[in-house]
């Protein structure tokens, strides 16, 4: 033919061989994806709860004998009611002023049985400590301060008149 003669024929259309059909290995897997969809579907259809049964009549219950007449129970008893403890008051609870004046009591006691190097040293160390109070212990003739926990970098101080301390 010549080319004159293909003009006037429709031509058809050539698109090449690899996209006129799908590969075989596509048509499998739309196969198979169709295959397990189907398979999952009737699978949860599967599972749906069976239909309501149909409801029954139930029997009418067999009616009871009324009981015989009885003696009447015996009434309770009525609740008596009982008085609570009234709760003793504290003769021990001491303020805080009196605690302290005991603290320093009880000091003195023991000044007075071992005597003042005595007392000094028990009251530098943990013992000397009651209810967390540390004592401070001062000369009166001297105004020195003999035991002081805050500070014991104080203890052997001048704090009378004219010192930076006094107050």
């Amino acid at each position: 033919m010549l080319r004159t003669e293909q003009m006037g024929k429709p031509q058809a259309n050539r698109t090449g061989t690899k996209f006129q059909s799908a590969p075989w290995g596509m048509s499998a897997l739309f196969l198979f994806l169709i295959v397990v969809s189907s398979a999952a579907i009737l699978i949860a259809c599967g599972d749906d709860p069976s239909p309501t049964p149909v409801p029954t009549v139930p029997a009418a219950p067999e009616p009871t004998p009324e009981p015989a007449a009885t003696t009447a129970p015996e009434p309770t008893p009525e609740p008596v009611a009982t008085t609570a403890p009234e709760p003793a008051p504290e003769t021990d609870a001491l303020d805080d002023d009196a605690i302290t004046r005991a603290f320093i009591a009880t000091a003195i006691e023991y000044y007075e049985e071992n005597g003042l190097d005595a007392t000094v040293k028990y009251y530098k160390t943990e013992a000397g400590i009651e209810d967390g109070r540390p004592l401070t212990l001062l000369d009166a003739e001297e105004s020195v301060v003999l035991v002081f926990r805050a500070l014991p970098t104080l203890e052997g101080q001048y704090v009378g008149p004219g010192s930076r301390f006094s107050g």
